[in-house]
């Protein structure tokens, strides 16, 4: 697999836009609007093409990283900073370390462009990974004063982000993406079916102190998925991991409890949401009673137009 980062011209404006509709599709809610961020961003203000870069691979876009301006204000003055938004991979091309290159590659240009450190909401198992940092451990609101797991920033200088009564506030950028540009942008792209899933990542529901079990994408867990897939498929072809992961209509979820990985699902849409396999690392008894909960739950949150809540 040949992958090639480099900038984004005119002629990758579709499809970079195409590409970023199927990533994020259904995954944080019903339909999405990351798309339309990527069309807006390009004539703002805020953006900054010369650290934003698309990943291709073998010729096709099959990543993209925008960056763009915001200000945390303190109680010693302004400081502008740098976000990013979105950070993806088509679906066909994850857990191939191609969000990670996006990032290795653009981090440096960041701080060659001066910005004292980067601020993001994102998903709050992945980013730390690559030096984030939860953003309350700077001393880091956003303007509400609020700070929880998924808001989280990397230092690029030493002490570029211990801001003093720190409150970010988000590029203007976001007050452009409003319905009606995005019905407006919708008409160049081809209808998908909107769908509610039971494992719709939000980032206010995004904590580490969660009870009980909950749900999160395999994409987001992909070696955890894969071995419990594995146990339950015993000796499974990885032709049957592959048609998984690259199916548009079927989702991953893996279960945890806390931290805890114990089982995982896979919800079929091509029809109407089934489950296709569901698998539970629990003693016998354990797991079908659990098993039992499982479906019971997402079997109340099947509607009646076949979409779950």
């Amino acid at each position: 697999m040949n992958i090639e980062i480099r900038k984004e011209t005119p002629n990758d404006y579709f499809e970079t836009e195409a590409m970023t509709r199927r990533s994020f599709y259904n995954v944080y809610g019903p339909g999405c609007d990351e798309h339309l961020l990527v069309h807006k961003l390009r004539t703002h203000k805020d953006f900054l093409p010369e650290c934003s870069r698309i990943a291709l691979v073998d010729g096709k876009i099959a990543g993209v990283i925008m960056y763009f301006k915001c200000i945390i204000h303190g109680e010693e003055g302004d400081v502008t900073i740098a976000s990013f938004g979105p950070l993806c991979v088509d679906h066909k091309y994850k857990n191939c370390g191609i969000g990670r290159r996006l990032l290795e590659e653009t981090i440096p240009l960041v701080k060659e462009a001066g910005f004292p450190g980067i601020v993001i909401f994102g998903e709050p198992e992945y980013y730390p990974k690559i030096g984030f940092r939860r953003c309350r451990e700077f001393g880091i609101t956003d303007m509400e004063g609020n700070a929880s797991d998924p808001f989280m920033g990397l230092e690029l200088t030493e002490g570029g982000l211990h801001i003093k009564g720190g409150r970010f506030e988000e590029s203007s950028v976001v007050e452009e993406c409003t319905e009606e540009a995005l019905a407006e942008l919708e008409k160049n792209f081809p209808p998908l079916k909107k769908l509610s899933k039971p494992c719709q990542w939000s980032y206010e529901n995004a904590y580490d102190d969660r009870e009980g079990y909950h749900y999160e994408y395999a994409t987001h867990f992909p070696k955890a998925f894969e071995c419990l897939f594995k146990e339950y498929e015993k000796e499974a072809d990885d032709d049957i991991l592959k048609e998984i992961w690259e199916n548009f209509d079927k989702t991953p979820y893996v279960l945890f409890t806390g931290k805890e990985a114990f089982g995982i699902f896979v919800i079929n849409n091509e029809t109407e949401p089934v489950i296709e396999h569901l698998h539970l690392k629990k003693e016998p008894a354990d797991a079908e009673k659990m098993k039992a909960e499982v479906r019971e739950r997402l079997a109340k949150a099947n509607k009646t137009d076949g979409a779950y809540e």
